[in-house]
């Protein structure tokens, strides 16, 4: 089982503070941001193969200098990128670091700048092995802007995903789909269908993989952090 982070946006709307800097590795009280997440990962890292991490090649020194920094062993490629304009995308940057790092495994995926206050790491993987499918994070959320802004999700009785849309105008469920996905191996040539034209969409993972395979919904609950704009960054930075 590999581990897989996300970490190739450029952050416009945090700049200036991201012109050079990623914005995981903004400080915040008593560390960086991303600190906590790798606090959640320590307790389950033995169950990983690999850690590898996949950012553009304007961040990528700032990676391989936090790479030093942290207790964890994570590789850290790159894009290749340098300017938004040629940016692959979430699911570009997956299916590029999949075949860059001979992926072959199953794997979980986080976009590295969606963190929970605490996530139960071990109870995801649980709930993988015991559906035997792909699994999707999804969180009740009851802040509607939230859900139009981000994504919708509907589960039936036994939590299987059967329906999925990103920023949808009217949200058909109080479900939200957090950008944490545990791929199993045999939809990985799923994910790899994604036509290029859609690679900027992280949501269509799970829109692939409900489509061609199964697809089941790991509900959380417990506050997050979602690290998108300069007033996001303030008030991570005052909790």
């Amino acid at each position: 089982m590999d581990l897989v982070f996300l970490a190739a946006g450029f952050a416009t709307r945090l700049e200036p503070l991201t012109i050079n800097k990623p914005k995981h590795l903004l400080p915040v009280r008593n560390g960086k941001f991303v600190d906590r997440l790798m606090d959640q990962i320590s307790k389950v890292e033995k169950q990983f193969d690999r850690k590898v991490l996949i950012t553009n090649d304007r961040y990528k020194d700032g990676f391989l200098k936090w790479q030093k920094e942290t207790p964890l062993e994570i590789e850290v490629f790159s894009d290749g990128v340098r300017t938004k304009e040629e940016k692959l995308g979430a699911t570009g940057d997956l299916l590029y670091l999949i075949k860059k790092a001979n992926l072959e495994n199953d794997m979980l995926v986080l976009a590295m700048d969606f963190i929970f206050e605490d996530f139960d790491f071990k109870g995801l993987i649980d709930f993988v092995y015991k559906k035997n499918a792909s699994v999707l994070v999804v969180r009740q959320e009851s802040d509607m802007d939230a859900l139009r802004a981000g994504s919708c999700v509907e589960l039936d009785k036994k939590q299987k995903v059967t329906r999925f849309e990103e920023k949808p105008k009217e949200p058909f469920s109080d479900l939200y789909g957090v950008p944490y996905y545990f791929i199993r191996r045999k939809d990985l040539s799923k994910v790899k269908k994604i036509p290029k034209e859609l690679w900027d969409n992280c949501g269509q993972i799970a829109v692939q993989i409900a489509k061609e395979s199964e697809l089941f919904g790991f509900k959380v609950k417990g506050d997050y952090f979602h690290m998108t704009t300069l007033a996001d960054y303030n008030r991570i930075k005052e909790m």
